[in-house]
């Protein structure tokens, strides 16, 4: 991932608070939502950082320095081919480098191109394959995205 910032003014660092909003743009994206209480319990750990853009995306990113998993991201659908997905990560890149952290790992399905072709543009590697991580026949590709310390 370039080493550039892109600037979204509505992106901000999530909170508990904030759990109900997540859902309810996970819910909009996903078959497998996650309600409100999930959310919650994740923002326990101090490890977990969160990006959002309020009612309309979040990235999700567990912190395990110096190398991190971003968990999930959305984006609303009537708010997508936009650049935001691309702004969150970047923001996100830029908060986790700040943190030591200069790995990002992910697994994203086989069958998401557009997402698959998102990372790449960001400088992610695909490194390995999950057999039927999605269920039966659907395969999770596995990318990192390293920075040389």
């Amino acid at each position: 991932m370039q080493n550039r910032k892109l600037m979204q003014p509505d992106i901000r660092i999530a909170t508990a608070a904030d759990a109900t909003d997540l859902a309810a743009i996970r819910a909009q994206c996903f078959n497998k939502s996650w309600d409100e209480k999930t959310f919650s319990d994740l923002f326990a750990s101090p490890d977990i950082i969160c990006l959002t853009i309020p009612n309309i995306a979040y990235a999700l990113a567990q912190k395990i320095p110096p190398e991190s998993e971003l968990i999930t991201i959305a984006v609303a659908p009537a708010h997508r081919r936009r650049g935001i997905a691309e702004n969150l990560l970047q923001n996100l890149w830029q908060n986790l480098l700040q943190h030591g952290i200069h790995t990002i790992h992910l697994e994203v399905s086989e069958n998401l191109i557009p997402a698959q072709n998102l990372y790449k543009k960001l400088g992610f590697q695909p490194i390995g394959r999950r057999t039927n991580y999605y269920g039966a026949g659907q395969d999770a590709i596995l990318m990192r995205l390293e920075r040389p310390l």
